[in-house]
């Protein structure tokens, strides 16, 4: 299943700002659209990086690039809006597998030999050993018939298998302390792409 949210980025301050600069200076276009491709451009690599401050996931498997498998996939992150005003987060992903925050053993242990699937979902906490919470005991097997990739299994009380599962990006994009570094970075991004757009819109106003 996949999940989908989005998420309004606070402009207020940067919007003021350019409502008087169009008084004062007429109408800055080059500032409006070069701002907003820069945030289409750089903003999700900062929501991809408030992630990963607090969960232990690569930055590749946040923002894959087109040569990334789904395995790798976690969701994808996009900024929407024609105007510094409606500028939107939006974002959606798939529950992950443990794959994605180093989950061990990562080959099959020998036959009757004891162990504990452990993984580490965010930064700042300790190694999570086996059984789950609900008492459920994960065992690690090939993730399908014949695949050399092992990962971790649940048995259910009706004795069906399923793939561990973790976190999606959306539930991770809207961690309290990540949404908090990220709105953050973001706004310090936009902040600094306008000044630095409004600065060149000045210099080749002078110029001509």
């Amino acid at each position: 299943m996949t999940y989908f949210n989005k998420i309004k980025i606070d402009t207020s301050d940067v919007q003021k700002k350019f409502e008087r600069l169009s008084r004062v200076l007429g109408d800055p276009s080059g500032v409006f659209t070069r701002t907003i491709g820069d945030m289409q451009r750089r903003a999700p690599g900062k929501v991809a990086d408030a992630v990963r401050e607090v969960f232990s996931i690569k930055k590749s498997d946040v923002m894959p690039t087109k040569k990334k498998t789904d395995l790798k996939k976690a969701g994808s992150i996009k900024i929407k809006g024609q105007t510094i005003a409606e500028l939107t987060l939006h974002y959606e992903g798939r529950v992950l597998t443990p794959l994605h925050f180093g989950v061990t053993p990562k080959t099959m242990p020998k036959k009757g030999k004891k162990y504990s699937v452990k993984l580490k979902v965010k930064k700042q906490q300790k190694t999570v050993k086996s059984p789950t919470k609900d008492g459920k005991v994960p065992f690690v097997a090939p993730a399908r018939k014949g695949s050399s990739r092992i990962i971790p299994w649940l048995r259910d009380t009706d004795g069906v298998i399923n793939p561990m599962r973790t976190l999606s990006l959306p539930q991770m994009v809207d961690n309290e302390t990540a949404r908090e570094i990220m709105n953050t970075s973001l706004g310090e991004l936009l902040h600094d792409r306008f000044n630095h757009n409004l600065k060149r819109y000045i210099g080749e106003a002078t110029k001509n």
